[in-house]
Protein backbone atom coordinates (compact mmCIF):
# COMPACT_ATOMS: atom_id res chain seq x y z
CA UNK A 1 0.00 0.00 0.00
CA UNK A 2 2.56 2.44 0.76
CA UNK A 3 4.03 2.09 -2.66
CA UNK A 4 1.37 1.80 -4.67
CA UNK A 5 0.17 5.32 -2.45
CA UNK A 6 3.61 6.84 -3.32
CA UNK A 7 3.14 6.06 -7.23
CA UNK A 8 0.14 4.62 -8.49
CA UNK A 9 0.88 5.17 -11.78
CA UNK A 10 4.04 2.53 -11.74
CA UNK A 11 1.67 -0.11 -10.75
CA UNK A 12 -0.82 0.72 -13.54
CA UNK A 13 -3.35 2.85 -11.82
CA UNK A 14 -4.46 6.21 -11.90
CA UNK A 15 -2.62 9.35 -10.74
CA UNK A 16 -5.51 9.98 -9.07
CA UNK A 17 -6.88 10.75 -5.07
CA UNK A 18 -7.28 7.22 -3.02
CA UNK A 19 -10.97 7.02 -2.07
CA UNK A 20 -10.82 3.98 0.22
CA UNK A 21 -8.62 2.16 2.31
CA UNK A 22 -9.18 -0.96 4.48
CA UNK A 23 -6.41 -2.31 6.57
CA UNK A 24 -6.59 -4.45 9.39
CA UNK A 25 -6.24 -2.92 13.16
CA UNK A 26 -3.10 -4.68 14.62
CA UNK A 27 -3.87 -5.38 17.93
CA UNK A 28 -7.78 -6.62 17.04
CA UNK A 29 -8.00 -7.79 13.83
CA UNK A 30 -10.52 -5.92 13.13
CA UNK A 31 -10.73 -4.25 9.40
CA UNK A 32 -10.47 -0.47 10.25
CA UNK A 33 -10.57 2.62 7.56
CA UNK A 34 -7.42 3.03 6.54
CA UNK A 35 -7.55 6.83 5.67
CA UNK A 36 -8.13 7.40 9.47
CA UNK A 37 -5.85 5.20 11.19
CA UNK A 38 -2.32 6.05 13.04
CA UNK A 39 0.42 3.86 11.58
CA UNK A 40 3.84 3.02 13.45
CA UNK A 41 7.02 3.16 11.24
CA UNK A 42 8.44 -0.40 11.99
CA UNK A 43 11.61 0.24 11.51
CA UNK A 44 13.31 -3.87 12.22
CA UNK A 45 10.90 -6.73 10.55
CA UNK A 46 11.64 -8.66 13.96
CA UNK A 47 9.87 -5.88 15.95
CA UNK A 48 5.92 -7.49 14.38
CA UNK A 49 4.49 -10.72 13.63
CA UNK A 50 3.32 -9.43 10.43
CA UNK A 51 3.36 -12.06 7.01
CA UNK A 52 4.09 -8.74 5.15
CA UNK A 53 7.52 -8.52 7.42
CA UNK A 54 8.37 -4.57 7.71
CA UNK A 55 5.57 -2.36 7.27
CA UNK A 56 3.80 1.11 8.57
CA UNK A 57 1.88 -0.89 11.14
CA UNK A 58 -2.39 0.53 11.59
CA UNK A 59 -4.20 1.02 14.42
CA UNK A 60 -7.62 2.20 14.60
CA UNK A 61 -6.40 4.69 18.15
CA UNK A 62 -3.10 6.98 18.38
CA UNK A 63 -3.23 5.86 22.14
CA UNK A 64 -3.00 2.07 20.94
CA UNK A 65 0.13 2.63 18.25
CA UNK A 66 1.43 4.66 21.49
CA UNK A 67 1.32 1.99 23.65
CA UNK A 68 2.78 -0.45 20.61
CA UNK A 69 5.83 2.01 20.70
CA UNK A 70 6.32 1.43 24.38
CA UNK A 71 6.18 -2.16 24.22
CA UNK A 72 8.45 -1.94 20.84
CA UNK A 73 11.04 0.29 22.83
CA UNK A 74 10.84 -1.72 25.92
CA UNK A 75 11.08 -5.48 24.17
CA UNK A 76 13.59 -4.85 21.84
CA UNK A 77 15.51 -1.71 23.74
CA UNK A 78 14.63 0.17 20.62
CA UNK A 79 14.57 3.60 19.77
CA UNK A 80 11.25 4.16 18.61
CA UNK A 81 9.51 8.06 19.23
CA UNK A 82 5.28 8.57 19.44
CA UNK A 83 5.84 12.13 17.45
CA UNK A 84 8.19 10.56 14.36
CA UNK A 85 6.99 7.00 14.22
CA UNK A 86 3.55 7.55 14.37
CA UNK A 87 2.10 8.43 10.88
CA UNK A 88 -1.39 8.90 9.16
CA UNK A 89 -2.04 7.83 5.70
CA UNK A 90 -1.65 11.81 4.41
CA UNK A 91 1.91 11.32 4.95
CA UNK A 92 2.78 7.70 3.13
CA UNK A 93 4.85 9.33 0.61
CA UNK A 94 8.15 8.33 -1.93
CA UNK A 95 10.19 7.61 1.21
CA UNK A 96 8.38 5.86 3.04
CA UNK A 97 7.46 3.41 0.34
CA UNK A 98 11.33 3.22 -0.69
CA UNK A 99 11.62 2.08 2.66
CA UNK A 100 9.52 -0.61 3.06
CA UNK A 101 9.06 -1.74 -0.68
CA UNK A 102 11.88 -0.01 -2.77
CA UNK A 103 12.42 -3.08 -4.33
CA UNK A 104 9.24 -2.97 -6.10
CA UNK A 105 10.50 0.65 -8.20
CA UNK A 106 13.84 -1.85 -9.40
CA UNK A 107 17.20 -0.57 -10.07
CA UNK A 108 17.78 2.31 -12.86
CA UNK A 109 14.59 3.48 -12.41
CA UNK A 110 15.84 7.71 -12.53
CA UNK A 111 12.58 8.34 -11.25
CA UNK A 112 12.82 7.29 -8.09
CA UNK A 113 17.09 7.09 -7.67
CA UNK A 114 17.39 9.90 -5.37
CA UNK A 115 14.83 8.40 -2.61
Amino acid sequence: MSAYTADPEHFGGDDEEIENVWVTDYETGELIDGQESYYVRVKDSNHVDDIMMKNPTPFAERSDAEAFINELNDEFAADYEHNSDIITFDEFDMELAMFYRGQFFGDGDDKHDDH
